[in-house]
C-alpha cells in the first residue's frame, strides 16, 4: 500500500475535522500521523487584513489510540503574518478547538483519560505511562474535564441519600494515597464506616472527603 493510501485510510479512521492528514507511519509500535488544517485564507484579527504565510513549526500532540496502539499527531502548525507593517499583530500561530495551546493532549484525549481515570477506576500514573506522557498532563485533565462534568451535572442538588461501599471507598482512597503521597508517607483513613444500609446525605459526603484530602 503506498503512503497515499495510508494517510486517506488513516484521515478516515482518526476522524479529525479540520485537518488533513498528509502522512502516516508506524514506529515503536505507534501510529504516527502528520496533519496540517484545511483552512487557506485567514484575516488578520485586529485589521482584518488578508494574512500572509510566515513559517511552519511543528507541535506534538497526544490523540486516542487507534485500535489499541497509541497514537502521536505532529500538527504542522502555519505561522501567518499580517502584511500591514502598521498594524500590531505582527506574526500568530494558527489555534484549532482540537487543542488549547501548549497542551500535548487533543480535547478528546483529555476527556478519554478522565474517563479512564473517572469511570474505569485506573490510575493516572498507569494511564500515563500507556500515553508516555507525564503525570500531571493527565491529571490536569482529568481534573479540568472532571469539574466541568460535575458542574454541568449539579448531582449534589438533586441526591438526597448515598449509600456507600465500605471497600470501594478504601480501594479508591488507597489507590490515590498512593499517587499523591510521597512513598514513605503513611496511608490513614480518617473517617469511621457508616453502619450497613445506613443513608447519608450528599452535603455530608462532601464535608467528609473534603476533610479527608486536607489531611
Amino acid at each position: 500500500m503506498g503512503v497515499d493510501a495510508i494517510s486517506c485510510c488513516a484521515e478516515t479512521i482518526v476522524d479529525l475535522p479540520g485537518f488533513v492528514v498528509l502522512a502516516a507511519a508506524e514506529y515503536g509500535g505507534e501510529l504516527e500521523l502528520l496533519i496540517e488544517t484545511t483552512i487557506k485564507v485567514v484575516h488578520c484579527e485586529h485589521c482584518g487584513g488578508r494574512a500572509r504565510a510566515h513559517d511552519r513549526k511543528g507541535h506534538l500532540l497526544r490523540d486516542v489510540p487507534v485500535s489499541g496502539r497509541a497514537t502521536v499527531l505532529v500538527w504542522w502548525k502555519r505561522i501567518w503574518r499580517c502584511p500591514d507593517p502598521l498594524c500590531a499583530a505582527r506574526t500568530w500561530t494558527e489555534r484549532s478547538p482540537m487543542v488549547a495551546p501548549r497542551r500535548v493532549l487533543t480535547e478528546r484525549a483529555r476527556a478519554w483519560v478522565t474517563g479512564r481515570v473517572g469511570r474505569d477506576g485506573e490510575t493516572v500514573a498507569a494511564v500515563a505511562r500507556s500515553l508516555s506522557v507525564g503525570w500531571w498532563s493527565v491529571m490536569r485533565a482529568v481534573v479540568d474535564v472532571g469539574s466541568r462534568l460535575l458542574e454541568a451535572d449539579r448531582w449534589r442538588d438533586s441526591v438526597t441519600g448515598l449509600g456507600v461501599d465500605e471497600h470501594a471507598v478504601r480501594h479508591e482512597a488507597l489507590l490515590f494515597r498512593m499517587e499523591v503521597r510521597p512513598p514513605s508517607a503513611p496511608v490513614p483513613f480518617p473517617y469511621q464506616p457508616l453502619p450497613a444500609k445506613t443513608p447519608t446525605t450528599a452535603s455530608s459526603v462532601g464535608v467528609l472527603t473534603e476533610t479527608w484530602v486536607a489531611d
